[in-house]
């Protein structure tokens, strides 16, 4: 996800998805725990900084992010089965809060 912190509003506690799947951009309501995270993320970094990047400072690329997902998962003791993706682990709640509305 290439986000930069230009795309991060604090005030209003939204992100600007300017690049999406489907090319249309849309605004994404932010819950506390959301809020906290990006906000944290995007201290002291300039507005065109990526908000997710790597030690280099450049974006994660979507073939560099299955690892570490599934290093997360292991260390928070999240076990999944074979066939589950990483995509889906993403993907599947941000699908049900968009749905229905919720703030991310």
């Amino acid at each position: 996800m290439q986000l930069r912190c230009h795309d991060f509003e604090a005030t209003s506690r939204t992100l600007q998805l300017r690049r999406t799947k489907h090319g249309k951009q849309r605004t994404v309501y932010l819950n506390n725990e959301g809020f906290s995270v990006i906000n944290g993320a995007t201290k002291d970094l300039q507005p065109s900084d990526f908000i997710f990047r790597k030690s280099d400072g450049s974006p994660w690329k979507r073939s560099e992010q299955s690892r570490p997902m599934k290093a997360a998962c292991k260390a928070t003791g999240i076990t999944l089965p074979s066939h589950f993706t990483t995509f889906a682990i993403r993907s599947e709640p941000c699908s049900l809060k968009t749905e229905y509305r919720c703030a991310l």
